[in-house]
């Protein structure tokens, strides 16, 4: 079963998925926006939003998504609200919605999702859910900071990818070359110790590794004074570079200009 989860607390989604029945498929977002925007690129057996998120909230999601014309125009949405009362009445028009309060009744919410799964065929077959991960692309992610790692990867994970990661550029070398050549994107930051982004670049250039690389970093320059350094060593620039903190939208950008895009949205400031 494939369940969108839309909700932009943590805590929330972590409980959510250990209560969804054994097999169960999450997709998780953080925002109405997101949640619209997956829907146009995926089918789901049921969507479970959060009525309160920031950009889009849960009813301005859902009456977008009844009013559009995307596959999941008439899948049923399970919506969490802490004022019932309130979500309700305001949603009252929007067709096939069952609401739950906070705190979640866990009884009531597995209770609900069984008999869900039980009356209800799956949106894709076994050998179809195998081809569509066939094509999900694959990246590998660079970062000196534990914490910066994982929520790059965390993001690349919600724009479709796989996310391998390292800690330092010699520990992405040491793969070697025939599966770095095997990622469909290289994601590097730019300042690190011992060998910085750039050097990374002119390194996998020299071995014929030519996978896409995006530069990230929170230097005011983009890294032109590192990348311009007299010490001797050789540096090559990234195909991109992303300033962080990065938004949703760059990324679909950029996967637009590297041939992994999707429907065009614009999301709210």
């Amino acid at each position: 079963m494939k369940v969108l989860i839309a909700d932009d607390e943590p805590e929330i989604i972590d409980l959510i998925v250990e209560l969804l029945p054994s097999g169960s498929l999450p997709r998780i977002v953080h925002d109405g926006f997101e949640a619209l925007t997956i829907c146009q690129k995926e089918r789901f057996d049921i969507i479970i939003s959060d009525y309160n998120m920031p950009h889009m909230n849960g009813y301005q999601f859902v009456k977008k998504l009844r009013e559009g014309s995307s596959r999941n125009r008439d899948t049923p949405v399970m919506m969490i609200s802490g004022y019932l009362a309130a979500a309700q009445k305001k949603s009252e028009h929007l067709s096939d919605i069952t609401f739950f309060d906070k705190p979640l009744d866990f009884d009531r919410f597995e209770a609900f999702i069984d008999k869900f799964q039980a009356e209800h065929d799956p949106v894709e077959t076994h050998l179809e859910l195998m081809v569509s991960q066939s094509r999900i692309k694959k990246c590998l992610v660079i970062d000196d900071d534990p914490e910066i790692l994982i929520l790059i990867c965390d993001i690349m994970k919600e724009h479709d990818f796989i996310a391998q990661s390292c800690e330092s550029a010699s520990d992405a070398l040491a793969l070697g070359i025939k599966m770095l050549e095997d990622f469909d994107l290289i994601i590097s930051d730019l300042k690190m110790p011992q060998m910085d982004g750039f050097e990374l670049t002119a390194k996998l250039h020299k071995f014929g590794v030519y996978t896409p690389i995006i530069g990230v970093t929170g230097l005011d320059d983009e890294g032109e004074e590192l990348f311009k350094q007299d010490d001797k060593r050789t540096r090559s620039k990234p195909d991109f570079i992303l300033k962080k903190p990065f938004r949703y939208q760059d990324i679909e950008e950029l996967k637009d200009k590297l041939g992994f895009g999707s429907p065009e949205l614009k999301k709210p400031a």
